[in-house]
């Protein structure tokens, strides 16, 4: 017996030595390759700080509202990672103080968990950070009741790692292929599924620390319903990065505290030039299994180029987080719930 556990041990940290190689390996591919282009180089950070880490390419639809959105909530700063921008993304970002632009033109599938890496090692080991894309508004419990700081408290005194956020995919109740103004979808994309997802338990073997059964992975939303897809629309994205906790992949960590509650991503992808943006994936690949989830985007809105994800009987207005909360999209432990009732603002 003691024989098997010597080995398992040998075993385990070979696989962590391997896993350190290449993390350190893409890490210094991702330096080597990355040019800073606008904001500070350095960012002063407080215990309750948390910063906004996004990798983003031709993205001037989405920039200006995403970057309003973290600073008014009270994120510290925002680091973009622009992968190749050909609009006017860099020039929109670059107006705001509380930004910094990094440019790594590596090839984004093959190298955006690189990225990541390499972001989250400079900017945010051993302090909060919330890893977003730009069509992903990060909101949590009770957002009206507690501060931004109060929140990151609370995941403090409870030495917790990784928050389990839930993407929840907006849209309005007009055809998405209609056509918007700019920083307009908030305003009307508020409709939302929660009948059409799956939720299923965590996968064992990440070593992460769960004292908080509620907590599940959900899969599918109005993407099954109207797409006939399982995307999953989970993911470990606010973390405190440690030498122990990495990051599996881009949806999963390992070695984590996982807090006792979810956070919701507003997820706004139906914009109107969704199907230029499938059409650009299909053609390029880059995504999860060749884009095969783009494919079937590409397959329904050639059938039907008008298609609305509007349905009575399934669609919900947006309320707010105690709404998403009462609906039980989003679990909040009575721990969480009687910190917020001790620490309301005033």
């Amino acid at each position: 017996m003691n024989f098997l556990l010597q080995n398992k041990n040998i075993k385990d940290k070979l696989s962590s030595i391997k896993r350190q190689f290449i993390k350190r390996k893409g890490y210094l591919k991702t330096k080597w390759n990355t040019k800073h282009i606008y904001g500070y180089k350095r960012i002063e950070r407080e215990q309750l700080d948390c910063i906004v880490i996004c990798i983003v390419k031709d993205a001037e639809k989405y920039i200006d509202r995403f970057i309003q959105h973290y600073l008014e909530a009270d994120f510290k700063h925002i680091i973009f990672m622009d992968n190749g921008s050909t609009d006017r993304t860099i020039e929109i970002a670059s107006q705001y103080d509380r930004v910094t632009i990094l440019r790594c033109l590596l090839p984004f599938r093959k190298n955006k968990y690189n990225m990541l890496q390499y972001l989250i090692h400079k900017y945010s080991f051993n302090c909060w950070c919330l890893i977003a894309d730009c069509d992903e508004f990060f909101d949590y419990p009770y957002s009206d009741r507690i501060s931004l700081k109060d929140f990151v408290k609370y995941l403090e005194n409870n030495q917790y790692t990784a928050v389990l956020n839930q993407m929840l995919d907006m849209y309005p109740e007009h055809p998405i292929s209609s056509d918007m103004e700019e920083n307009q979808y908030i305003k009307s994309h508020y409709w939302f599924d929660i009948d059409t997802i799956e939720k299923r338990d965590i996968p064992p073997g990440l070593e992460n620390e769960i004292d908080f059964n509620s907590v599940k992975l959900h899969y599918g939303g109005v993407r099954k319903r109207i797409f006939d897809v399982l995307p999953l629309i989970s993911k470990f994205s606010l973390i405190k990065p440690n030498p122990k906790l990495y990051m599996v992949r881009l949806h999963f960590v390992s070695w984590a505290k996982v807090a006792d509650f979810n956070c919701v991503l507003y997820h706004y992808k139906f914009i109107g030039n969704f199907y230029q943006k499938v059409k650009q994936a299909v053609a390029s690949g880059q995504y999860y299994n060749n884009s095969a989830e783009y494919k079937s985007y590409k397959n329904t809105l050639q059938k039907n180029p008008s298609l609305n994800l509007y349905c009575e009987g399934h669609s919900i207005k947006l309320q707010g987080t105690e709404q998403l909360v009462n609906l039980g999209f989003l679990q909040v432990s009575d721990r969480y719930k009687q910190y917020v009732f001790e620490n309301q603002k005033t």
